[in-house]
């Protein structure tokens, strides 16, 4: 089925100056629900950002027209918007907000009250008694309140806060003929009273009244029914193994560093095919019964091989699928081990269970690996041929994206190794620098612009070696991590030498010496037909930086690329 592309919900916030404050936290506000959520949000402030600073038809018409606009429209209520919504502000001042309120009360007065346009919606939880009379009925909403803020999130893009499942179809048995002042038995018997010899080949082929699902009557089965119910089989164990990878693709996501919004929104996709997936376990084994009784074998699981099967697979699918999982961890063995014990499930019996499912891992993996590479070559070939991404661009890629069922997080790390690889290419180094600092924040999930004291342990070393590998290549060995670890093993050996890293940092020639301390330059060296060895990358240490992290940050590097420095 196509996935249909939502419109962006049309929201406009209406607030009070309150403060400096206050109007920041608004804007962040709109800013978040605008580049995080996908929303489209409107305040004053941005018209007043841009030429010519102020609407071309008044406030007083853009206000009006913006609240017609809108789908919904975000009350923010503070003691000053409650005065000022009620006209109870002095003469002259709030003019903005009582000319919102004004529309809003003659809105919500048409509608008498009907409607579910206007929203209140506080920054504090001590802020919800500035509601007036006329909205706190509604849902309100605490901004500041993980919870809130997700119900608040669901609520403007119009999807549901759970999924509810459907009503599973249940062949209930046939009632038996009532016995009115009749000692006889009724003629039509009761299913529950029937045996197995008095099922006729007539009640077995009736499918529309017997569900393929239900255990049979019969330790023998015609060949017509043996059919129907491989068939039922095969076809709910396919269901089930397109379930099971979504599922496993879905944990993987919820692993990885999101929004509030959005993992609550995956926690709910996991609880929704952990039910499917239950009910046809549920089914399968039915069936498996079917056939038992039918022809004394088994070809599907049993409730405790598919629990050990689903712990199996909660191990292995830890790891998103572009790292590679060939063996289970000697820590979850030992866990696997008590399972079994627990669950009663033989050695060998397991080791089948395990092996499965890492093969079927390994074959996710190497597809996914394919995507990867594949997304990687397109990107590269659209920089190559436009040097840039443009909108229309990187909306056609988000959509490859989605075909390739590719994360977010993976999409985003390609993007920016596409744009370092190709900035190398053209010996801009300034560029490629600031794009290395960007790079190395985003694989070690640091939400801040600079990484301290402990960020640094976070940057995986495949990222590390792979970013090394394009400096290197690219700058003929005068770039890169290895070139600033073998100058840093230089500069240990020199006995002289009393503080390894500020002659480091000069050597780098990222500063100089004075007065026993050192001083950052200003003038990086990056376009010099000669620059100093290991100049780059520098500003993954130029912001927030101090000696407890640059050593932090040497000490990452040389571990990550031990094994390839002399």
């Amino acid at each position: 089925m196509t996935e249909q592309i939502q419109t962006p919900t049309k929201v406009f916030i209406s607030y009070s100056w309150d403060s400096e404050d206050h109007k920041n936290k608004v804007l962040g506000l709109a800013n978040t629900l605008r580049s995080e959520l996908g929303i489209n949000t409107e305040i004053d402030r941005y018209v007043r950002a841009e030429p010519p600073y102020t609407p071309a038809q008044g406030w007083d018409i853009w206000m009006s027209d913006r609240i017609e606009w809108a789908e919904f429209v975000l009350i923010i209520f503070t003691e000053t918007y409650k005065r000022r919504f009620e006209g109870k502000e002095e003469t002259g001042k709030g003019l903005g907000v009582s000319w919102e309120g004004t529309i809003i009360r003659n809105d919500l007065y048409n509608a008498q009250l009907r409607d579910t346009k206007f929203i209140p919606v506080v920054f504090s939880q001590s802020d919800l008694g500035y509601v007036p009379l006329v909205l706190n009925s509604r849902d309100k909403y605490i901004l500041t309140d993980d919870k809130s803020f997700t119900e608040l999130y669901y609520r403007l893009r119009k999807e549901p806060t759970i999924i509810k499942p459907e009503i599973k179809g249940v062949h209930l048995p046939l009632p038996s003929q009532p016995m009115l002042l009749s000692p006889q038995k009724p003629p039509v018997e009761s299913s529950l009273e029937q045996t197995p010899e008095s099922v006729s080949e007539k009640s077995l082929k009736s499918d529309e009244l017997i569900s393929e699902t239900q255990p049979a009557f019969s330790r023998s089965l015609t060949d017509s029914r043996r059919q129907r119910l491989k068939q039922r089989q095969d076809t709910l164990q396919a269901e089930w193994q397109l379930r099971s990878n979504k599922l496993n693709k879905l944990r993987q996501d919820n692993a990885i560093e999101v929004g509030t919004a959005i993992k609550f929104q995956l926690q709910q996709q996991i609880q929704s095919e952990e039910t499917q997936l239950s009910h046809l376990e549920r089914d399968l084994e039915e069936i498996e019964q079917n056939l038992s009784l039918g022809a004394g074998f088994s070809t599907f699981q049993t409730s405790s091989e598919i629990e050990y099967r689903k712990k199996v697979e909660e191990y292995v699918n830890k790891l998103p699928l572009s790292e590679p999982y060939n063996e289970i961890s000697n820590i979850n063995k030992t866990n696997l081990a008590k399972i079994r014990q627990r669950i009663g499930i033989d050695t060998d019996k397991a080791k089948a269970i395990e092996n499965a499912v890492l093969q079927s891992r390994c074959q996710l993996h190497e597809e996914y690996k394919q995507h990867l590479q594949q997304y990687q070559n397109i990107l590269m070939e659209n920089l190559e041929r436009e040097g840039f991404f443009s909108d229309d661009i990187l909306s056609d890629l988000k959509e490859l994206q989605k075909n390739l069922q590719l994360s977010d997080k993976d999409a985003e790390e390609l993007l920016l190794y596409a744009q370092l690889e190709y900035s190398l290419k053209k010996e801009s180094w300034i560029e490629a620098d600031e794009i290395t600092k960007n790079l190395l924040l985003k694989v070690a999930n640091v939400q801040q612009k600079y990484f301290s004291l402990t960020d640094f342990q976070k940057i995986p070393c495949q990222d590390i070696r792979k970013i090394d590998k394009l400096l290197t290549d690219y700058s003929k060995g005068n770039f890169g991590y290895s070139a600033q670890i073998d100058i840093w093993q230089q500069v240990k050996e020199r006995p002289e030498v009393k503080d390894i890293l500020y002659d480091f940092l000069v050597e780098l020639d990222w500063g100089y010496k004075e007065d026993r301390l050192f001083v950052y330059t200003d003038q990086f060296k990056y376009n010099q037909p000669n620059p100093p060895k290991g100049h780059l990358p520098a500003l993954v240490l130029w912001e927030g930086g101090t000696n407890e992290t640059r050593q932090a940050y040497i000490n990452r590097i040389q571990y990550c690329c031990k094994d390839i420095v002399r």
